[in-house]
């Protein structure tokens, strides 16, 4: 059986790249691991969950970010993205190992509970959470509709305990209302769609005197959904460009003048810590081509591209980072976020909630001075 698991390693790796004899050493050290696990372990684990297991080490010793995804999973990565999916609504990434909040979505059990940005996810139902992978983790905020859950989460070094129940998640990504001849436009999400829905609300907007786009606490979603939006506002110049690994992977989008609707209107766009990946894409591209204000905080800082890789014969994908995003001045975004031009600071007597209310109000404000 050992020399079985070897020839086929050997296999895949050489016909994938070319194989060093160090690489063939580590492959026999992986392989004389499974024979050991498979044969001595007091407690019988199948071959199935000895793979997938080792395929999560490896990808979870990558990044934050890159996991591995079975057939269930991918299934719910396609709902999340569609807009509709169970659970109590977070975003969270892994940073130095722990689980930390990006974002709670609108509307959602999360979010109403009072978890916000930057929470680190210390426990769930009093199970600790160190150690365990992203999607461990995950599989742990799942349960029954209805069923009540219990968070217990780190803050300022400080700790909390927040009970609720888990329910269906319907993003409601697009939210507008107008105030004094000025369009607010809050995008909680990049849902399946949602750039349609925000392009077909522009166009019947009529003696707007400018708009405000607000990002805060949206993680991000669908890339090309993201480019959309953008565009909308944004008639010529970079959008953003995407490192890869190799100089073939790198890419870069550019802003179509024929889906520009609204390219020379004011635009004011509020961020917080809570705007990350595709969100600040969208913040960076409109500040950076001189297009945009941004009000706010600095955003979060994730910008790093994750590829969903099928895995033969098909039914399992890996969740791989396999690019960075740069914003039009060629700054990275991942680790760094977005700072915007007028800084209005969350403070421990001030919820994330309302934040965005007084960045409005300063801008309506100077809207009112006659201040582009």
């Amino acid at each position: 059986m050992r020399n079985f698991i070897v020839i086929v390693l050997i296999t895949l790796v050489t016909n994938a790249w070319p194989t060093s004899q160090e690489t063939l050493r580590q492959l026999n050290l992986f392989s004389e691991a499974f024979r050991y696990i498979r044969s001595k372990s007091a407690r019988p684990v199948s071959d199935e969950v000895l793979i997938a297991n080792a395929i999560e080490g490896m990808l979870a010793g990558i990044d934050g970010h890159s996991t591995y995804v079975t057939a269930e999973k991918y299934q719910e990565l396609l709902g999340s993205l569609r807009g509709s999916f169970g659970g109590i609504g977070i975003e969270f990434t892994m940073k130095d190992g722990r689980p930390v909040v990006v974002s709670p979505l609108d509307e959602t059990p999360a979010s109403e509970a009072g978890i916000e940005t930057g929470d680190i996810l210390v426990e769930i139902e009093g199970t600790p959470l160190a150690g365990l992978s992203l999607s461990e983790i995950k599989d742990k905020l799942k349960g029954e509709i209805g069923e009540k859950i219990t968070l217990k989460i780190e803050r300022n070094n400080t700790s909390h305990t927040f009970s609720m129940k888990r329910r269906h998640i319907n993003i409601k990504a697009l939210k507008w209302s107008t105030e004094k001849g000025i369009l607010i436009v809050r995008l909680s999400h990049f849902n399946q769609g949602i750039s349609g829905r925000v392009a077909a609300l522009l166009k019947k907007q009529k003696d707007i005197k400018a708009v405000i786009l607000d990002l805060t606490n949206n993680p991000g979603g669908i890339f090309e959904e993201a480019l959309s939006v953008a565009n909308l506002f944004l008639e010529k110049g970079i959008i953003t460009s995407v490192e890869g690994r190799t100089p073939k992977d790198h890419q870069s989008f550019s802003a179509k003048p024929s889906k520009a609707l609204l390219p020379t209107l004011p635009l004011y766009i509020l961020v917080n810590k809570g705007t990350a990946s595709s969100a600040e894409i969208v913040a960076a591209a409109l500040k950076e081509n001189n297009r945009a204000t941004l009000v706010g905080e600095k955003t979060f800082g994730k910008g790093s591209v994750q590829t969903i890789l099928p895995v033969p014969p098909g039914y399992t994908a890996i969740q791989l980072t396999t690019g960075l995003y740069k914003t039009p001045k060629g700054h990275l975004l991942d680790q760094q976020g977005v700072v915007p031009h007028i800084i209005v600071a969350e403070s421990a007597e001030k919820s994330y909630q309302q934040t965005p209310k007084e960045a409005i109000a300063l801008i309506l404000k100077k809207q009112s001075h006659g201040k582009d």
